[in-house]
């Protein structure tokens, strides 16, 4: 006897194969829509975040800093350096499946970074890159599960 279903979606996701993750059969993937989104380009995204911390740090406010705006426009490049760097050295294993960052791990740092109120709290650069590295250890070091790994982001 066959059960009929109907009106049923069904979205999925999934990485590239490789580094412990399958491949989905061909016989499977022939029954759904199959879309590859890339990455954005290095260009794009420091033009997104950029133009993020501009409107945080806006230069032409009245509570400007200026060794704050200084670094400020440095964080963006700081910040994809370390994250290219992260992700090239610490590749998913079947031990360490969720070595994955992505670009959600740059914008979970910025939004840490974004919460402090630049006028009462971030009152010099020593303050907003302390802010800025705690963020990202908290997005990359604390998911690190080996002192090995943990010593070697310390050290980038």
């Amino acid at each position: 006897e066959w059960k009929s279903i109907v009106d049923v979606d069904i979205l999925g996701c999934m990485l590239t194969p490789g580094g412990g993750k399958n491949d989905i059969p061909n016989r499977a993937k022939r029954h759904f829509h199959v879309m590859n989104v890339t990455l954005p380009s290095a260009a794009s995204i420091h033009q997104i975040f950029g133009s993020l911390l501009r409107a945080q740090f806006d230069p032409e406010s009245e509570t400007k800093l200026d060794d704050v705006w200084s670094v400020s426009e440095l964080l963006v490049e700081m910040t994809i350096s370390i994250w290219e760097s992260v992700k090239k050295k610490m590749l998913p294993t079947p031990a360490k499946f969720h070595y994955i960052f992505n670009l959600r791990d740059l914008s979970r740092i910025f939004q840490g970074v974004f919460m402090c109120d630049v006028g009462e709290v971030l009152k010099s650069d020593v303050l907003l890159l302390g802010l800025w590295k705690h963020e990202c250890e908290r997005v990359f070091a604390d998911r690190l599960v080996d002192e090995g790994d943990k010593g070697w982001f310390t050290k980038a």
